[in-house]
């Protein structure tokens, strides 16, 4: 018979406990809390790094006074343009045409120029809205410029003998020509004595052939004298053009829209006689006339008018 298994439980003990297993349990359920707190904060709390020391801001920038613009009133509207040299030109004398009257510097050109005789009435010559307006009209049969001298037309014409004359220098007039064949418009000038022996044409132009203006000198010893033909625009009564002369002792030189048209050297040659017709002070004239070359034809609009936003002069 096979030994029997005791299964008397009743006299069986309880196993007793294990204090040092326990110990362990505990403490390793405490790190892993402790490592669970540890986790959950790098998740959940923002990292907090040490305040980092800034630059201070730059300093805002200084602004550079800045020139006032140019005052369309002033003298010469407020500009000094430079020389060659970096120097500025000196305001001598300009016109505006502020207001609604001529300047006391102006008066009437006392001839006829090609088919008109020239006027300074308000029929032809006005100031309006900031503008010189020199008009050419034509002239009823009865006119006493048609009776007397067999002229057909009207035109604006005037110099600034009255109070304007320079020697040297720079001249500068902005202008607009008038649209139609016929019309001579020009921007002149003649010496101050009124000895007639030199003239400077800075810009006459045709009625005819709009996009071409000439600057000329003339001297009666000389004959006519050297000229330029420049063109301008396609176009030159389409719009406004300035019209430049820079005058010394021994050159001249004149500028359309701040090109070189025309340099003239001695200024015509070494004959003291033209030398001397040129060193002398002259005045400025601006005229709109009706010239017999290319006439006006039945297309040409009249009343014409040639506009002139300012004359300057700087030495």
């Amino acid at each position: 018979m096979p030994p029997q298994l005791h299964t008397d439980h009743t006299s069986a003990q309880p196993a007793a406990p294990r204090p040092a297993r326990r110990r362990r349990f505990a403490l390793l359920a405490g790190l892993a809390l402790a490592l669970a707190v540890v986790v959950v904060a790098a998740v959940v709390l923002p990292t907090v790094n040490p305040p980092v020391p800034q630059a201070p801001p730059p300093p805002p920038p200084v602004a550079s006074p800045q020139p006032p613009p140019p005052d369309p009133n002033a003298p010469c509207g407020g500009e000094a343009p430079l020389r060659d040299d970096g120097t500025e030109w000196r305001c001598t004398w300009s016109d505006e045409f502020t207001g609604t009257a001529l300047s006391e510097v102006w008066e009437l050109i006392p001839y006829g120029l090609g088919s008109s005789c020239l006027f300074d009435d308000p029929d032809y010559v006005q100031v309006s809205n900031g503008m010189l307006h020199l008009l050419a009209r034509e002239l009823p049969a009865d006119h006493w410029c048609t009776e007397e001298y067999g002229l057909q037309y009207g035109g604006g014409g005037i110099q600034s003998s009255n109070g304007f004359a320079q020697q040297y220098g720079r001249f500068e007039i902005r202008a607009k020509l008038p649209p139609g064949t016929g019309f001579w418009p020009a921007i002149w000038l003649l010496p101050d004595d009124d000895s007639f022996d030199g003239e400077i044409d800075i810009m006459e132009a045709y009625g005819g052939r709009n996009n071409n203006g000439d600057a000329t000198l003339h001297s009666p010893s000389a004959g006519p004298g050297p000229q330029n033909s420049c063109a301008i625009a396609p176009d030159m009564s389409a719009d406004f053009h300035t019209y430049r002369m820079d005058w010394s002792p021994e050159r001249i030189q004149v500028y359309f829209d701040d090109q070189l048209c025309a340099d003239f050297t001695g200024p015509v040659g070494d004959a003291p006689s033209i030398r001397a017709a040129f060193d002398k002070p002259y005045h400025v004239l601006l005229n709109l006339a009706v010239q017999p070359w290319w006439p006006p034809d039945a297309a040409t609009p009249f009343p014409a008018t040639m506009l002139v936003d300012y004359v300057r002069a700087w030495r």
